[in-house]
């Protein structure tokens, strides 16, 4: 059935335009939709990226612990013979001071017993 606007089966030009606005903005609402959606897939890879980049750093984080970790024992018994270094310097400062001393004391007895031999058998 035509009613004479090119509209059929009983829709007046009334209802045509009501269903043709409806239509434009149920096209407008799925625009809105997808690119709702596009922005959603958008920010969801960007998650994901920051998520991958927080692991690795994770990662660099639990490298550098153990690090630091495997330093801390490799230094320990370092440390531990350093200490006994420091606590037997002052007794090698004293022991190097009484070897110079004495050291010292016989080059001056050696010069002191040369010079006079010196004057004994070359000065008369």
């Amino acid at each position: 059935m035509s009613n004479g606007d090119g509209l059929s089966d009983g829709i007046t030009s009334a209802e045509g335009r009501l269903l043709a606005v409806q239509m434009g903005a149920m096209r407008d609402d799925v625009r809105e939709v997808k690119d709702t959606m596009r922005d959603m897939a958008r920010s969801l890879e960007q998650l994901v990226r920051i998520e991958e980049q927080q692991k690795d750093m994770r990662a660099a984080m639990v490298r550098a612990f153990d690090e630091i970790r495997t330093e801390r024992e490799r230094r320990e018994p370092i440390e531990s013979r350093i200490g006994s270094i420091e606590r037997d310097l002052p007794g090698l400062r004293e022991l190097r001071r009484w070897v110079i001393a004495g050291v010292l004391s016989g080059l001056a007895m050696l010069a002191s017993s040369l010079m006079l031999y010196f004057f004994q058998n070359h000065v008369r």
